[in-house]
């Protein structure tokens, strides 16, 4: 099945954040997969992608501008088979230059991150031919859950110029407790995910920014914030009048969500 044609300039794109759970799912078909490329194929190709991984934290913030950034095998001894997996999207290193010039805060310009799993495990199920520019930006990990959701009102501008904002990390992300069982799902998960939906579906921005304060589930579910972050530029992306779903839903492993949030223009 082709993809769409790519979007006409001014035509807003969507913005994402998917729930990338473990890497070992970019090795099969299965839901999750399924999803992220059923999501690709229902909107027009962009011109190039902007994604904000968890797994990129700094101080301060960097932006990709590798002409052919690596694939970055940023996690332990999982399986061999995704050592040798190699996602050849090319960089868009002016688009970077440009995104950094263009921000209300310093950018710092980065030759040598590639694409790490947070990114390339997705991208290669919604792009498999790698024929789309990635650009990714990195977390500063000096800021606030406000401050990020900031930064992603700031790259609004992005998605009328044909660039699809791609936030990947988890909503519900608590490995101390990960369960070996990958369709088990903790009582208290299955809360704070709901929890958080029942908020974006409200769009009760300032709790889900003030997250610390909705309840001992979500303190289970968002032990460390660099899995949550990237929700927070989707979500700061956010147009008054698109329309927010979730084209994939589910808990794995015990403590780990996979919902993804689709936003769209209607």
């Amino acid at each position: 099945m082709s993809l769409p044609t790519q979007a006409s300039m001014g035509q807003r794109m969507p913005a994402l954040f998917i729930g990338h759970g473990t890497p070992i799912y970019t090795l099969s078909e299965n839901r999750y997969t399924n999803a992220w490329k059923q999501i690709a194929r229902g909107m027009a190709v962009p011109k190039a992608i902007l994604c904000i991984s968890a797994h990129w934290m700094t101080r301060g913030t960097r932006i990709t501008t590798a002409d052919y950034p690596k694939t970055i095998y940023d996690f332990g001894p999982i399986d061999t088979r995704l050592n040798v997996i190699e996602y050849k999207a090319p960089g868009a290193p002016s688009l970077a230059r440009d995104i950094a010039g263009r921000l209300p805060f310093d950018i710092e310009l980065d030759e040598g991150w590639g694409i790490d799993h947070g990114a390339w495990t997705v991208l290669r199920h919604m792009y498999p031919d790698a024929n789309v520019p990635v650009v990714q930006m990195s977390l500063d990990m000096n800021l606030s859950a406000r401050e990020h959701f900031e930064r992603g009102k700031a790259l609004d501008f992005l998605r009328y110029e044909n660039v699809l904002i791609l936030a990947s990390g988890n909503i519900v992300h608590n490995l101390t407790v990960i369960d070996p069982r990958e369709d088990h799902a903790y009582p208290w998960a299955l809360h704070a995910d709901a929890k958080m939906a029942h908020h974006m579906v409200q769009n009760d921005i300032e709790s889900l920014i003030d997250y610390s304060s909705l309840g001992e589930d979500i303190e289970l579910a968002i032990p460390t914030p660099e899995h949550y972050w990237p929700l927070l530029y989707a979500l700061g992306a956010k147009n008054d009048d698109d329309i927010l779903s979730f084209p994939v839903m589910g808990i794995s492993h015990g403590s780990n969500s996979m919902r993804s949030v689709l936003i769209s223009p209607q």
